[in-house]
């Protein structure tokens, strides 16, 4: 994955995407991607999307914004409420406290593949020279 730094140049991230969090909350939880990532408002998606954002927001430095756009296309108050919600759920609920510690675990090992297949970026020590401006050869 790739981020625009605050210079503008783009650098990789060692965080996961969101849509190897969104597509593992799914399949653990046994509900389409299509329909996680869709308007569905039926109480387990919502749960199930709700569990997404929670994660989301443990594992990655992504804004509420971010998260809320690429995970059900809602808005960043109710990625906070969804995450909020689930975090409750999860004192309660020592199941649910347990799927989660294995979803957080898949993540990473899926992660860990993801950039182990990658291709290295080899870090250069010399920034691009820049091009003199007006002056002669």
């Amino acid at each position: 994955m790739t981020a625009r730094s605050a210079n503008g140049w783009r650098r990789r991230t060692s965080e996961p995407r969101l849509r190897l969090i969104a597509a593992t909350v799914a399949e653990m939880l046994g509900i389409s991607m299509e329909r996680l990532m869709g308007r569905d408002r039926s109480h387990a998606v919502s749960r199930a999307r709700q569990l997404a954002h929670l994660i989301a927001r443990q594992i990655t430095t992504r804004s509420s914004p971010d998260i809320g756009f690429h995970i059900g296309g809602v808005e960043h108050g109710v990625v906070l409420h969804g995450a909020r919600k689930a975090e409750e759920r999860l004192k309660q609920d020592a199941g649910l406290r347990e799927r989660h510690e294995r979803i957080r675990a898949l993540i990473d090992e899926r992660h860990a593949a993801e950039m182990a297949a990658r291709p290295k970026v080899q870090a250069s020590s010399a920034m691009p020279q820049a091009a003199a401006v007006g002056g002669a050869p």
